[in-house]
């Protein structure tokens, strides 16, 4: 186990403190906040292709079905798809490993599995550039501060 003591005391223990602060502060200053254009396509082409995997089955269905009126009613609600807009961005952490809050609509309206707030966590890679992890949480994005 790790013990840490601090033996500092009275005004020998303001440096101290005033280093940490500033550094803390520093930190803050240069986080980024904002996602460049590679970025918010990248979140929105994830958030499409998700949407769109619910939506396969069904289209699926009624194809086999040889219900063209379904088909073409879904191939329809799929097509507003291409209408995603991000609201409002929120970024986490730096450049490279970042945690990303958007608040998403689909055609003016609530998404169709009805998040309307995500949470993703993005990598950047040399060789692939920017891509989404995975999923991940309100705790996660307000528990990193930068």
């Amino acid at each position: 186990m790790i013990r840490l003591k601090f033996k500092k005391r009275g005004w020998a223990a303001v440096p101290v403190i005033a280093a940490i602060l500033a550094w803390g502060y520093l930190r803050a200053c240069f986080a980024d906040s904002l996602l460049d254009e590679k970025q918010l396509e990248v979140v929105k082409e994830y958030l499409r292709a998700e949407y769109l995997r619910r939506a396969l089955p069904d289209l699926s269905r009624a194809v086999k079905a040889r219900d063209r009126a379904a088909a073409e009613r879904l191939a329809a609600q799929n097509e507003k798809l291409k209408r995603l807009t991000l609201t409002s961005v929120g970024l986490r952490g730096n450049r490279s490993n970042a945690i990303v809050r958007v608040e998403v609509q689909v055609d003016g309206k609530p998404p169709p599995d009805g998040q309307a707030v995500r949470y993703l966590r993005m990598e950047h890679n040399l060789a692939t550039g920017w891509y989404v992890k995975w999923p991940t949480s309100a705790f996660l994005y307000y528990v990193r501060l930068y």
